[in-house]
């Protein structure tokens, strides 16, 4: 149990650095977001690859989306989410109603940006996770949030479409 704890404190302070690094260059919010996506691309697509040797092999897209909520290095974003799958529109709609990660940044203060492109930036990042993720094992997808404008609370929404 400790060393999980120390495992997710370490990748929160990495991520935290990580936004607050692309803070400090002269680019704009959405650059800076496009940025970190492509970061959490990476990290999920590396990360993915580096655990599938070591888990059993999960082969349906619901599997992974569920394997993601859970796993170590998404852990931080997700308290208590639900998975919703909408069959018209081959859609998982993740709500998390609140998130002690996304809490905890919110009380930070990066003269740059206000509270709420904070929050995209880290929304940014988890896409880009899952998206990896979900490319490395086979499964083409597009993933957004709703507009976050005007809200920074403690909760958020990701819809994640499977392409044909």
């Amino acid at each position: 149990m400790k060393n999980t704890q120390i495992a997710q404190s370490s990748f929160e302070y990495l991520l935290m650095q990580v936004v607050m690094n692309r803070q400090k260059e002269s680019e704009s919010i959405d650059d800076s977001k496009e940025k970190i996506k492509r970061i959490g691309y990476d990290v999920g697509n590396r990360l993915t690859e580096r655990f599938t040797d070591f888990e059993k092999p999960i082969n349906r897209i619901d599997e992974s989306i569920k394997y993601l909520l859970t796993a170590q290095w998404c852990k931080p974003f997700f308290d208590n989410p639900t998975l919703k799958y909408v069959e018209l529109n081959k859609t998982y709609i993740i709500t998390v109603l609140h998130s002690d990660f996304v809490s905890t940044i919110s009380s930070f203060q990066i003269e740059k940006y206000n509270p709420i492109e904070i929050k995209e930036m880290y929304l940014s990042y988890l896409i880009g996770i899952i998206h990896g993720s979900l490319n490395s094992r086979g499964f083409k997808v597009d993933i957004h949030y709703p507009n976050t404008k005007n809200n920074f609370d403690h909760s958020f929404e990701l819809t994640i479409t499977q392409c044909d």
